[in-house]
């Protein structure tokens, strides 16, 4: 911008170029005459320099257009601002506490999943909220009005949430946090929750093993009667499967933690793994003495299968009952938690639009735009006054036209 009106300026003084030469002519004449003369003319300021006072002339001149123009654009701007809607911004600030090999970066990407958009899409009918025609584009519009950052400083996890409606803000806001609690109890997020999930779903088939084999038995009863088994060889199958069945469970616990670090001191592995070879020394003492010896009727093997069956998917199912309780207590002991430090309130005050920035910045702009425009008025005045630039511009218009 100055050196604009450096350059307008001088076009303001080369217009004085032709009376300024012929001043210097005269002088030079009355010095030749008066040599005392040079002496005063060393001093004189020289009127081709930008001067302050044509700045402050051409200023006032057209001080109704520097002035006014600010004063309508501030006025247009308001009014302007008035249509805008308000939007208001609300946040939730969450310090996450975490657990064992859990990165509090799991968080933030927990909060930014879709599953936790679309869940608050359904739970707040955002794509009504938002005029959306489908809940995909709901969920970009939530998306793009959340912001979730993580501050390194203190580790917390900031969400702001703008809408028009504070009230729907702050919920959205808050909403992010009951989500995450939600999502992180499913997820298997610590090693103790992945132990937890996967021991849950065997107890799920275990149990419907159990409802199965106790049905087959139930109806060979009912059609076959009894089919003369000693109580004796019923109790030993029932044993010895239910030895094999409790190996089997300790088996699988013993996976989970010979997956872990320094499985072979870790106290948990030694003693189950003693239990393991307990249970299988104890196993092998009751079928050393088998009594499955002898003849048997058709009847009499397939109820014995029945039996085994019975009671292999009932003790399998009770170990997978202790497991499932005992991981739950292992997991809420190195769960991942955190913790909502600041939950979010409904705004008083909208975050935007900020009305008062606005028309202070189109005050100025508009400003420097009369301001401007003022100088290239007045170049453009002195330019057509000097017979040279007179002729540039009659040039100008005249390549301008386009026949």
């Amino acid at each position: 911008m100055i050196w604009i009106q450096m350059r307008l300026l001088g076009e303001l003084n080369h217009a004085n170029g032709f009376r300024i030469d012929e001043r210097n002519e005269r002088v030079h004449a009355a010095t030749t005459r008066n040599p005392s003369n040079q002496i005063h003319q060393l001093y004189e300021p020289m009127e081709d320099e930008i001067s302050l006072l044509d700045l402050a002339i051409t200023l006032a001149k057209h001080k109704r257009l520097i002035i006014g123009m600010p004063i309508a654009v501030a006025l247009i701007a308001g009014i302007v601002t008035l249509f805008i809607p308000n939007t208001y911004k609300a946040t939730t600030k969450i310090f996450p506490i975490g657990g064992k090999n859990v990165s509090t970066e799991i968080y933030v990407s927990l909060l930014k999943s879709e599953p936790v958009a679309d869940s608050l899409v359904k739970r707040f009918k955002l794509q009504t909220a938002y005029n959306r025609a489908t809940p995909e584009d709901a969920r970009e519009q939530l998306i793009d009005v959340t912001q979730i950052a993580l501050d390194k400083k203190d580790g917390t996890i900031g969400v702001n949430v703008s809408d028009h409606s504070g009230k729907l803000a702050a919920a959205i806001a808050n909403g992010y946090a009951d989500q995450l609690r939600q999502i992180s109890e499913q997820l298997p997020i610590t090693e103790a929750s992945t132990r937890r999930i996967s021991l849950e779903k065997q107890q799920v088939r275990a149990q419907q093993e159990l409802i199965d084999a106790e049905t087959a038995l139930a109806d060979f009863k009912a059609q076959s009667g009894d089919v003369g088994v000693n109580g004796n060889i019923e109790a030993y199958v029932k044993s010895s499967m239910a030895l094999k069945a409790q190996i089997a469970a300790k088996e699988v616990e013993l996976a989970f933690l010979r997956n872990g670090d320094d499985t072979m001191k870790n106290a948990s592995y030694v003693r189950l793994q003693q239990e393991v070879n307990s249970l299988w020394s104890e196993l092998g003492k009751v079928e050393g003495g088998s009594l499955l010896t002898g003849n048997f009727t058709k009847p009499q093997l397939d109820y014995l299968r029945l039996v085994k069956e019975q009671s292999y998917a009932q003790t399998n199912a009770m170990e997978l009952r202790k497991q499932v309780a005992l991981a739950r207590i292992e997991e809420s002991n190195n769960a991942a938690n955190f913790q909502i430090l600041q939950k979010a309130a409904i705004p008083d005050r909208p975050s935007s639009p900020q009305r008062s920035k606005i028309i202070l910045i189109a005050a100025l702009a508009s400003v420097f735009l009369a301001v401007l425009w003022a100088f290239i008025t007045e170049a453009l005045q002195h330019a057509k006054q000097d017979p040279e630039s007179s002729k540039q511009f009659q040039l100008l218009q005249r390549y301008l036209k386009w026949n």
